[in-house]
């Protein structure tokens, strides 16, 4: 008999093996020199094709497609649902379109030997970051019954009052100064302001995670996503902090390391396969080949 968690890892064995022959295949959706501008601001991102137009859309859109698509569509009519959407949104999505950014900044300055284009990625990095600043909390507070596509409040902690208030707390003030960074003027701020935001929401989030009891942070999902999430945010303020100094090699490590461990995270730790492995006495049997997969993917 086959068992559902057995078909889930099967499925994204399938999904992880197509990934690693369209890298091979060499294609990319970087559209040439002009793709470095920034996409229209539509707030809240739904889809990749909303965001940032890179290199890692081949990524991207396989997992929010094929694995939360499948994934969401099994969790319909419970809570689950809307979590899972709001967690694509912001880890699938949001965080990875940051490294994106940097990834076809990276790659159209190996192809013109011209430095401006790192900074003329920034508009990119803000776009992303002001996007991440809407659906982080949202993302979070869907599990108070809030609607993560929905408009709060700069400044605001949507999580009060619930277990995950002290994350809340930490990471308002970033998120209000992140809101006002992208409508203060209507000019992109440039690589130093962005990585310096991007340390002080990593550090808000790691701040916040470590007042949250054992029970949310070990909790089927929500715990993995919470993970995944501090990981990313500190692998993508190393990267920003490289590539805000124009070291384009140690800012292509850092973005191989990140994409790396998010990839995994995401669909070993958020898609709960190690849980589900452990009860079944069979740690590592699928997410090692998993893991195998994307290190020869990155």
């Amino acid at each position: 008999m086959v068992k559902p968690h057995q078909t889930l890892a099967q499925g994204l064995l399938v999904i992880l093996f197509s990934l690693t022959l369209s890298a091979c295949g060499g294609g990319s959706s970087s559209s040439g020199s002009g793709s470095v501008a920034p996409p229209p601001a539509e707030p809240n991102n739904t889809s990749v094709a909303d965001g940032v137009n890179g290199p890692l859309d081949e990524v991207q859109t396989p997992v929010s497609e094929s694995v939360f698509g499948q994934i969401i569509a099994g969790a319909e009519g419970t809570p689950l649902e809307g979590t899972l959407d709001c967690v694509r949104q912001a880890v699938v999505i949001d965080t990875l379109d940051i490294l994106d950014s940097v990834a076809l900044a990276l790659s159209e300055a190996a192809s013109t030997q011209d430095p401006a284009v790192f900074e003329a990625a920034s508009g990119n990095i803000q776009f992303s970051l002001d996007e991440l600043s809407k659906d982080l909390p949202g993302a979070l507070g869907v599990l108070t019954g809030e609607d993560c596509n929905g408009s709060g409040t700069p400044g605001s902690n949507p999580l009060a009052d619930t277990p995950l208030a002290p994350l809340g707390d930490a990471l308002a003030p970033v998120l209000a100064q992140l809101s006002t960074n992208e409508s203060g003027n209507g000019q992109d701020a440039d690589l130093y302001s962005l990585a310096l935001l991007s340390n002080q929401l990593a550090t808000a989030f790691q701040s916040g995670m470590s007042q949250l009891p054992a029970e949310i942070t070990g909790a089927p999902f929500l715990g993995g996503a919470l993970q995944t999430l501090s990981t990313t945010l500190t692998d993508i303020d190393t990267t920003l902090y490289w590539f805000s100094r124009y070291n384009g090699d140690a800012a292509a490590t850092a973005l191989e390391a990140a994409l790396n461990r998010a990839l995994t995270n995401t669909l070993t730790t958020i898609v709960p396969l190690t849980m589900l492995e452990a009860q079944a006495g069979q740690p590592g049997v699928l997410s090692t080949p998993i893991a195998q997969g994307i290190d020869q993917l990155t």
